[in-house]
């Protein structure tokens, strides 16, 4: 049998009138905002966690370890996929 080892990653919604931001604990430098109407912040932040996670890997860095999920936060693993999404569309 196959396991699958999988890293999930804490995320915080900010409501910002009539959209949101995002924040990633374990990612300190990783932000985003979206607009009103946009992705769902679950769409937005898993692809901004593949894109900051290929980015590390590409300078070479270490990935951070996942923290426990706090109470209010959502727990979502990167959504890598082919071809990428551009990253102007995650800004």
């Amino acid at each position: 049998m196959k396991r699958r080892f999988v890293l999930r990653y804490r995320v915080r919604v900010h409501p910002d009138g009539p959209g949101y931001w995002l924040d990633f604990p374990d990612f300190p430098s990783l932000s985003r905002s979206d607009a009103a109407g946009s992705a769902p912040p679950e769409i937005l932040a898993a692809d901004a966690l593949a894109h900051e996670i290929v980015d590390l890997l590409y300078q070479q860095q270490s990935l951070p370890m996942p923290t426990p999920r706090q109470e209010g936060e959502l727990y979502l693993e990167p959504h890598f996929h082919y071809p990428p999404m551009p990253m102007e569309e995650l800004v």
